[in-house]
């Protein structure tokens, strides 16, 4: 599951100016063309790394049964820790889509990590799940778009990526290391390149969070990124390539214009994330020791 939006002409074209007007000296802005500066990052060789210890996230929905719901998601602080985003498990509000917002039970859900050769390696159950948005008061606002996982059991030989809060990163390389939600490709772990800028606190950014329902009451704890991106990405990890780090999750992406799943094209779309702060550190500690913030549960409606 991965948010796409689209834009006004005027709009998109503020927002877009604001990632590609990078200072000299930091990197640039990557222009990506049909597929250039993305790969099947599954085809590696070597031994494991903490790249393996990124899967998808499925969730059966509870409208159509044996359709899922897919999202990636990736360890983090523990091999039975699990980070994503929150709207893996919350639909999106009405204002953004037809019919009513729904909360889905991450116990239903399943982490699969997938070995090089495309096979399934491990599937795990959630025990539960933690986020912000189990607070009404601070639900779709995207400032708080992440969920935090206790897994069933721990991920044997898992090798757990670093993560860091992140700072003055504006203007350096970033890789976006996500699934996608293909037919023919939903067991590969893709790498795409780009530049990393920050969101804005101006008018346009907080009129395109109103133009499609969703908040954003703190711009600074969110990412623009010109890596590209398809649906399935959503929970895909940032990489650092100066800090040698993960300092971010994918939330989604925004375009000038819709054209169906995988139009992205980085001429006319860029992604948006959010960055690992310490209070997302702090929930991950919590969940770590399993003694989770417990007004953050998310409960699905009919609990």
């Amino acid at each position: 599951m991965s948010r796409w939006r689209t834009l006004p002409r005027g709009l998109f074209l503020g927002v877009l100016a604001a990632l590609v007007a990078i200072p000299p000296g930091r990197g640039g802005a990557v222009t990506f063309g049909a597929d250039e500066h993305e790969h099947d990052f599954a085809s590696r060789k070597g031994g494991r790394d903490a790249f393996d210890s990124i899967g998808r996230i499925e969730c059966p929905d509870p409208a159509s049964p044996g359709n899922w719901f897919s999202t990636t998601g990736w360890l983090i602080g523990s091999n039975q820790t699990l980070i994503t985003a929150a709207h893996a498990f919350y639909r999106a509000p009405a204002t953004a889509r037809r019919g009513p917002p729904v909360i889905l039970d991450p116990r239903t859900c399943r982490f699969i990590l997938f070995g090089r050769d495309q096979k399934p390696r491990s599937n795990f159950a959630i025990r539960y799940a933690i986020s912000p948005w189990a607070d009404p008061r601070q639900r779709y606002d995207v400032s708080y778009d992440v969920a935090i996982a206790r897994l069933s059991r721990p991920v044997t030989g898992a090798v757990i990526p670093v993560a860091r809060p992140a700072h003055d990163v504006a203007g350096s390389s970033i890789s976006l290391y996500a699934f996608h939600a293909s037919r023919t490709e939903a067991r590969l772990l893709h790498e795409s390149q780009g530049i990393i800028g920050r969101f804005g606190g101006d008018r346009e950014r907080l009129a395109l969070a109103r133009h499609f329902g969703l908040r954003i009451s703190h711009p600074d704890l969110l990412l623009l990124a010109s890596a590209n991106t398809m649906q399935g990405a959503s929970g895909g990890m940032y990489f650092s390539q100066t800090w040698q780090a993960a300092i971010g999750i994918h939330l989604g992406h925004l375009c000038q214009s819709y054209r169906g799943p995988g139009s992205f094209n980085a001429r006319s779309c860029f992604n948006y994330g959010k960055f690992i702060s310490p209070e997302v550190l702090r929930l991950v500690a919590g969940v770590r020791i399993d003694r989770p913030d417990r007004p953050y549960l998310i409960r699905a409606e009919d609990d």
